[in-house]
């Protein structure tokens, strides 16, 4: 029994040791005595209340029976013994002893004492109290207990019928837990009447017990709802008895008599003792319960926590692991009592370990600390121990929880990223990179000696402002510098910058600087991250190659001036020599005979002059094809019509050094829209080359149509090449080696030209060769010379594509390359060889965006850009330029939308495309959240994606909105009041309405399972509001965006969702 029960009886008690000295005495005893506790701890009681007779004489101890229940063993009871008070008056007493024992050694005994002089119902009370106190002492289930209770409470005051309500303070509200009748007594009725009532709290008898807190009467049944069926067993008055602690009542006693009891205060004062006791043990039954569940509750919480956990005493002894904890030591519960876990402790770190322990038991704080511990293999893994500790009711500290968690690779992923991070600084440091973090908000930039240096700024700690960055600036750059990082800090979130700084003593530096902006949720810039490193000798070195490539082409432009000039003044002077050779060979042919022997060297002499004039008709297309004088004059011809002529002007090149000729020309060729010149010269050269460099072998000509494209082979099985040969074999004046000019002749003229007159064509030409077994040379064409070329087939027609980009590029490799990228990601592609067909083409398919090469011939990418942007048709479509060459300030001051440099970055073009490509509005959103707040971030989030955005509080306005205006998408909050969202998402999926239509839902925290088990087949994905969320609801968005555009990023795919169904 607890102190607080002892305290609450209305008897004396008090407690002796085997000496008789008093261990303890409650407060009815000490006021019946007249004694303050601390008066009689340790007081001999026979010597302070039991030493006289009544008449003043000496008791002494060896007469006193009390004395003989201490020594013997056996209780005593005295109906009137005399005690004295601490006053010298004395009192007759019933006066009860009951020895204690400890292992079955005597320890003392236990004494109450009954003031006898009070009426007799203060002994029925005093034995009715006692018989309550040994009832709930017990260890019976509290089902056992109460009908017991009744029964000793009901017959001990004169009651012939009761029943015990608990109270619910949560539910507010009392439930009958137990009833008992007399002998003899016929209450069934009122027995299942009562215990089928759930009473609320101030209703009938027992609720306004509860609360007043007092006894409450109904000496007439007045008061209760029960009173016909208690009438009916005879029953005609009732009295309630709250069992409480303090004012908090934790059950009502109610009883019901045959007779009118006499409420007087000795009554009263009893039933409210045995209320208290009756709480006492309710309170002290509903802590253990409490403790039971806490501890079943904390052991399976534990056992399947992936951490080490453990129990420890208040005083810090460990009494309990999980299996966890033995699983990786390999040790014993026996051997880790207690404090038994120091042995698997590193010993290097089990002092410090130890200490801040001992600090936290001291303290009552919470304990956290790092160390090794052992494995049951030996080796030790570092944990990070947390422990917490577990109050009791009270506040008293009951025990400790804690928990061991393995962090060793985190220690060691640390340890790399320190590592990292080192070498990064060191390799920063050595490629002269410097970096920095500006933090918007507050205007200043954290910068490390690197880029102070570079901006020539004074080393140190403290932070830059953006007023001194800005004003290190080149004046003419400050403007496009600050627009972009604004524009990234915006939008774009990241940033490409190239500029030049002022230093303070005047000196120019080239700089480039990149990095991204890290972004408060839904959108909103905070700082930006980048690196920067100086460029001045880079630019230096480009500008000294530009000059110089200036001078080379100005070189070049002169040499092929010199040549035209050269060419055409050679011509006269050969044109007549063949004349004179011709006319002289008729006169020869008139004299016969006679002139035979001239006509031979006439012969040779108009021979070798035609074959000058082939030499210097070569040199002259090489000019015009260098000044870009060349024409390609297109038009529709016969393929294999134009085979035929070929092959028959070749026939005696063939026969002459005895090869065999085959060619195999299908007759279903068709029609080719090209210049039938130059396609004429390139086969010719082909053919002869291969003539020339065979002998006694044989030479093979090959056509093939497929699609759009035609390709013609030329193969042989004369001398070959070298690897070495054949990387020299397209350039101008060049031969394989200085031996085959002298065996073979020629000028190297033949197979350049033919190559410069493929790529006018729009088409290639390759070489494959074997040293010893002979060359092919294939030559690719497009059937049409005007029309755009990918790498199997035209890509299909623009407006049968979901998005159209316009390439405009006079390089096939590039309109190839660019067509296969762009349809990779969905895209439709149109490709146009030169300025004029792409100005054509952009208003025929009116483009979502334009690829445009700057350096093309004819027309170069500015004249096609000032046209595009002074056409009113076309100049919002955005142009992204791109060259070799950097002329951005050029590029944006003429209209273009951004400028890209090769060779390409894929992954930059693709981001610049999606930046800048007209895209149509995703659709329109709305939004049913009740938080103000949260709206106004996800109105943000949703604008900046394009979304039409619509925000309502709750389920009613919702339903308005949509009465005006079907949505194509809808975010709900499961919290929305009315309703609440589980009933609302039942009520859209019901809506025929809106069918289709992808819902998000959204949660303030976490779904326990079975609600997130419900919400996956009602709505498209489950977001939990919050920071971390940010990317992966911009995600979705994007997702729903691209699906209902009628297609999906190629760099986007579909993972797993909480929830893959729209409403509906």
């Amino acid at each position: 029994m607890d102190r607080d029960t002892l305290e609450a009886i209305g008897f004396g008690l008090y407690r002796i040791d085997a000496e008789g000295r008093c261990t303890y005495a409650n407060r009815a005893a000490l006021e019946m005595l007249g004694y303050e506790e601390p008066e009689v701890l340790g007081q001999n009681m026979h010597d302070l209340i039991h030493h006289s007779y009544p008449d003043g004489s000496v008791f002494p101890q060896s007469s006193c029976p009390l004395i003989s229940t201490r020594l013997t063993g056996r209780p005593v009871r005295l109906s009137n013994e005399v005690l004295w008070r601490k006053d010298g008056s004395f009192f007759t007493a019933e006066y009860c002893a009951w020895p204690l024992r400890d292992d079955g050694r005597l320890a003392g005994c236990v004494v109450t004492l009954v003031d006898t002089s009070q009426q007799g119902s203060a002994r029925n009370r005093l034995a009715l109290q006692v018989t309550v106190s040994r009832l709930l002492a017990g260890t019976a289930d509290l089902d056992d207990v109460l009908p017991r209770l009744l029964e000793a409470v009901g017959s001990g005051l004169d009651f012939e019928a009761g029943f015990f309500w608990t109270v619910s303070h949560r539910d507010r509200r009392l439930d009958p837990e137990a009833s008992w009748t007399a002998t003899g007594l016929d209450a069934q009725g009122l027995v299942e009447g009562t215990m089928a009532l759930t009473l609320e709290r101030g209703s009938d008898l027992p609720g306004r017990a509860w609360v007043e807190g007092e006894i409450v009467p109904a000496l007439d049944l007045e008061e209760t709802g029960r009173r016909d069926q208690a009438l009916a067993s005879g029953l005609i008055a009732a009295v309630a008895i709250p069992a409480r602690v303090g004012r908090r009542v934790l059950g009502i006693i109610e009883l019901f008599s045959r007779e009118r009891p006499e409420l007087d205060d000795d009554f009263l004062d009893g039933a409210a003792a045995i209320g208290q006791q009756v709480g006492q043990y309710l309170r002290r039954r509903r802590a253990e319960a409490a403790l039971r569940d806490r501890e079943e509750e904390f052991r399976s919480l534990a056992e399947n926590l992936p951490q080490l956990t453990w129990m420890a005493d208040p005083d810090g002894a460990i009494s309990w692991f999980n299996r966890r904890w033995y699983d990786y030591t390999g040790t014993t519960p026996e051997q880790m009592q207690g404090w038994g876990w120091r042995a698997v402790h590193h010993p290097d770190h089990l002092a410090r370990a130890e200490e801040s322990y001992r600090a936290a038991l001291e303290a009552g704080t919470v304990w956290e600390e790092t160390f090794p511990l052992r494995c049951q293999d030996g080796r030790y893994r570092w944990f990070l121990s947390l422990a917490v500790p577990i109050p009791d009711e009270e506040g008293r500290i009951a025990r400790w929880f804690g928990t061991n968690t393995d962090i060793t690779e985190q220690r060691r992923a640390e340890a790399r990223a320190i590592a990292a991070e080192r070498r990064l600084r060191f390799a920063l440091q050595v490629a002269r990179i410097g970096s920095w973090s500006w933090d918007f908000e507050s205007g200043t930039i954290e910068a490390d000696d690197g880029l102070r240096a570079i901006f020539d700024l004074p080393r140190g700690e403290e932070p830059i402002s953006d007023a001194d960055f800005v004003a290190r600036l080149y004046p003419e750059d400050a403007e496009a510098v600050q627009a972009t990082l604004e524009e990234a800090r915006r939008t774009e979130g990241e940033y490409d910058l190239e500029f030049r700084i002022l230093t303070g003593a005047g000196e120019v530096r080239w700089a480039v600087a990149r990095g991204s902006v890290e972004r408060k949720p839904f959108g909103r810039g905070l700082y930006a991250l980048g690196i920067t490193w100086d460029v001045t000798e880079r630019k230096q070195h480009e500008q000294d190659l530009a000059a110089a490539k200036e001078a080379a082409e100005e070189a070049n432009r002169a040499k092929s001036q010199f040549i035209a000039n050269m060419s055409h003044e050679l011509r006269t002077p050969l044109s007549a020599i063949i004349g004179y050779a011709e006319l002289l060979d008729e006169e020869a042919q008139d004299l016969g005979e006679e002139g035979a022997f001239i006509r031979e060297d006439l012969a040779k002499i108009e021979g070798s002059a035609r074959h000058l004039l082939t030499l210097i008709n070569g040199v002259l297309d090489l000019s015009k094809i260098e000044a870009g004088k060349m024409e390609v004059e297109v038009e529709p011809f016969e393929v294999a019509l134009l085979l035929r002529e070929v092959c028959g002007t070749v026939e005696a090149l063939m026969a002459k050094k005895d090869n065999r000729f085959c060619a195999d020309v299908p007759e279903d060729l068709g029609i080719m829209r090209s210049d039938p010149v130059k396609l004429r010269q390139c086969l010719f050269n082909l053919l002869s080359n291969a003539a020339k460099f065979t002998e006694g072998g044989e030479i093979t000509l090959t056509v093939e149509r497929k699609g759009q494209r035609l390709t013609f082979r030329v193969a042989d099985t004369g001398i070959g090449m070298t690897p070495d040969q054949q990387d020299k074999l397209f350039q101008r004046f060049t031969q394989a080696d200085v031996s085959t000019t002298r065996r073979f002749g020629g000028t190297g003229l033949g197979l350049a030209l033919t190559k410069a007159f493929a790529e006018m064509l729009g088409g290639s030409i390759a070489v494959e060769s074997q040293e010893g077994r002979g060359s092919t040379f294939t030559l690719t064409l497009p059937a049409d010379a005007q029309a755009p070329m990918s790498a199997e087939e035209e890509p299909p027609p623009p407006e049968t594509a979901p998005d159209h980009v316009l390439v405009i590029d006079d390089d096939p490799h590039m309109r190839e390359l660019l067509t296969r990228f762009l349809g990779r990601d969905g895209l439709g592609v149109a490709v146009a060889p030169d300025g004029e067909a792409g100005l054509v083409m952009a208003r025929d398919i009116r483009p979502s965006a334009i690829i445009l090469d700057v350096m093309m011939p004819r027309m170069d990418g500015w004249a096609v850009l000032s046209q595009l942007k002074t056409d009113a048709d076309l100049a919002d479509i955005p142009v992204i330029m791109i060259s070799m060459i950097r002329e951005k300030g050029l590029a944006y001051s003429l209209g273009a939308a951004d400028y890209l440099t090769k060779p390409i970055d894929w992954g930059r073009l693709k981001a610049t495309l999606d930046r800048h490509r007209r895209q149509p509005a995703p659709g329109h959103a709305l939004v049913i959240e009740q938080d103000a707040a949260t709206r106004e971030e996800l109105h943000g989030l949703l604008a900046g994606e394009g979304w039409e955005v619509v925000e309502v509080p709750d389920a009613r306005a919702a339903r308005e909105s949509m009465g005006h205006r079907r949505p194509d998408l809808l975010l709900v909050n499961v919290e929305v009041p009315e309703v609440g969202g589980f009933a609302l998402l039942r009520e859209l999926r019901r809506d025929p309405g809106l069918r289709g239509v992808p819902v998000i839902a959204l949660t303030e925290g976490g779904l326990a399972p079975e609600e997130r088990a419900r919400l996956r087949d009602q709505v498209r994905q489950i977001v939990q509001t919050g920071e971390d969320s940010v990317d992966e609801l911009l995600a979705e968005l994007k997702r729903i965006a691209a699906e209902r555009a009628g297609r999906r990023p190629a760099d986007e795919k579909r993972e797993g969702t909480d929830g893959q169904a729209a409403a509906g």
